[in-house]
């Protein structure tokens, strides 16, 4: 089975869209236009909204989601990593994106590595730009800021034909790659596909990163985000 790399650029509606979609920002006004972008991708798009953590967790505990964009701060001295951290631990199947104000790669990465399966900066720039994030998103692409593609441009190659290159993976490659840009960490993937962690670790994930020629999951994550891969849920 072939995965082809599709570039996402286009801005459109997805009127068919079921999504339950959680936001967690202590302020207002910024769920408000982050709900406002979503609609207008979807208006089937259910969301709900939290302004602390507790109430974050209290929603996840109670409810499945599709999406958690999360903000890394929050006033009640809570953190993003927090949440990240108790939706790895409940084994919920929650694509995380976190969404905040520092823009270092150093702090991506590390949402990256704790289980974060994108990133938007809330200096993103103009509506379109959030839009396209969202639409990068909701196609099943990963979204990453530009500055982290840049930094890791050594990850590109010129086998990778402009994001053309086609990459045959197995069905169960397919599954596992699904649940890697999902952020789960590969105890939770073995649980999920019925396999021995050594089995998902040592043949699914070994081979998965030796067929995209990176080194370590964080990697793929970020070339799959440069090529813009649309990676579609197994159950679909």
């Amino acid at each position: 089975m072939e995965v082809k790399f599709v570039m996402v650029n286009a801005i459109a509606p997805f009127p068919d869209l079921m999504k339950r979609i959680l936001i967690v920002d202590d302020h207002a006004i910024f769920r408000l236009g982050l709900r406002t972008a979503i609609n207008s991708l979807s208006t089937n798009a259910e969301i709900f909204e939290a302004d602390s953590l507790g109430t974050a967790i209290s929603h996840l505990d109670s409810t499945s989601f599709d999406v958690a964009i999360v903000d890394i701060n929050l006033s009640d001295g809570a953190t993003g990593a927090s949440l990240i951290a108790h939706i790895r631990k409940m084994d919920y199947l929650t694509k995380i994106i976190v969404i905040s104000g520092d823009d270092t790669p150093e702090t991506i990465i590390r949402c990256i590595e704790d289980g974060a399966a994108g990133y938007i900066t809330k200096g993103i720039g103009d509506e379109r730009t959030l839009l396209t994030a969202f639409h990068c998103i909701f196609s099943g692409a990963v979204y990453l800021p530009s500055s982290v593609i840049q930094e890791h441009q050594n990850l590109l190659s010129s086998n990778d034909n402009g994001g053309n290159k086609k990459y045959k993976l197995t069905r169960r490659q397919r599954e596992v790659l699904y649940y890697i840009c999902q952020g789960l960490p590969n105890k939770s993937i073995a649980r999920k596909m019925n396999l021995s962690e050594n089995t998902v670790r040592k043949t699914y994930v070994s081979d998965i990163l030796a067929i995209f020629e990176v080194a370590r999951r964080t990697e793929l994550i970020i070339k799959i985000s440069a090529l813009g891969l649309k990676l579609t849920s197994p159950s679909t």
